[in-house]
């Protein structure tokens, strides 16, 4: 399976104008079938659409410019915040390290018998 967790993939499902769509889209994404992305959405509680399977698109050749993946804007989102999130953590152990430092430093002179 690709990228996307259980609660990525309903919540996108959810906003989701286009239903059967959305599916096709999150099977893409990640790389797996339309009836695996159906049954996660079951699992989860949700009454997904069926997928109506008709004639596949003639496959165009594929422009190596155009092999970017389009990370929606949600996603970019709930990264971002999360990046913020650790490194504000990162910035508190930080200075929680330059305090620990200090005090060995302290205690090392005090034992050394530079500080009485």
């Amino acid at each position: 399976m690709g990228f996307m967790n259980d609660e990525t993939i309903v919540l996108m499902y959810q906003k989701a104008a286009d239903k059967e769509k959305q599916i096709r889209d999150l099977a893409k994404l990640n790389k797996c079938s339309c009836k695996l992305i159906t049954q996660i959405l079951i699992d989860n509680g949700i009454p997904a659409v069926k997928v109506r399977s008709g004639r596949k698109p003639e496959k165009k050749p594929e422009d190596p410019k155009n092999n970017e993946i389009i990370i929606p804007d949600f996603i970019k989102r709930v990264l971002s915040n999360k990046l913020d999130d650790l490194d504000r953590a990162i910035t508190e152990k930080e200075k929680e390290l330059s305090e620990l430092n200090s005090q060995y430093s302290t205690l090392s002179k005090f034992i050394k018998g530079e500080i009485l």
